[in-house]
């Protein structure tokens, strides 16, 4: 029979791994809190002028790296990961590495 010892540390343990994705959502809430104000400031500059939307292509070693980054900022509304250039369309991972589709 297993000693209380280890028990107490295979529950706590557990326990432990059950807060880490409450303390993770935990800290997106806070980043989200500190962006409210340029939200609403967005809102109140939109009626006296449209919105005007723009596209900018960013290269980086590590496409979720740079996504995560992104998300980040203010006034980013959308990022979306890929390569660039080459001759395959919607290429993956291992179509670039191995295949020589010309990607970038």
């Amino acid at each position: 029979m297993p000693s209380k010892g280890i028990i107490l540390a295979v529950v706590l343990g557990v326990i432990g791994l059950a807060l880490i994705p409450k303390y993770i959502n935990a800290n997106k809430k806070q980043d989200t809190t500190n962006n409210e104000n340029t939200a609403v400031t967005v809102k109140q500059t939109k009626e006296e002028s449209e919105i005007v939307m723009k596209e900018i292509h960013l290269a980086g070693g590590c496409f979720w790296g740079l996504e995560e980054y992104m998300d980040r900022l203010p006034g980013v509304f959308d990022v979306t990961s890929g390569y660039a250039n080459g001759t395959t369309e919607n290429p993956k991972y291992e179509d670039v590495l191995y295949k020589n589709t010309g990607h970038a």
